[in-house]
């Protein structure tokens, strides 16, 4: 069983007088879901707390999600390596779609 290391608790906005909750960030043993950022090279839980260091990314080929009958939404692939911990972690994500990458640890 996996130990919990960091789950991230009130992950909360209001907009137009509702309160709107997000999952937040969590780190486990040997997963995690984070955020990105490349632009000061850090890894932050949703408050934007600094949780690790971003040691390299590149970006993949781009690729498309289709449905039956609507227009090609064209993406790309960012691959990221991360040092949280004091332990090297690898992951990916939608580049053009958000920051959110899920991370596992490097073996």
């Amino acid at each position: 069983m996996m130990a919990t290391k960091f789950v991230e608790k009130d992950c909360v906005f209001t907009h137009e007088g509702k309160d709107y909750e997000s999952g937040g960030a969590y780190v486990l043993d040997d997963k995690a879901l984070v955020y990105v950022r490349l632009g000061d090279k850090t890894v932050t839980d949703w408050h934007g707390n600094k949780l690790g260091t971003v040691l390299g990314y590149r970006l993949g080929d781009w690729r498309y999600l289709t449905a039956k009958g609507q227009p090609c939404h064209p993406y790309r692939i960012a691959y990221v390596r991360v040092e949280m911990n004091g332990r090297e972690w690898w992951g990916r994500y939608n580049y053009d779609g958000g920051n959110l990458v899920r991370l596992r640890v490097k073996k």
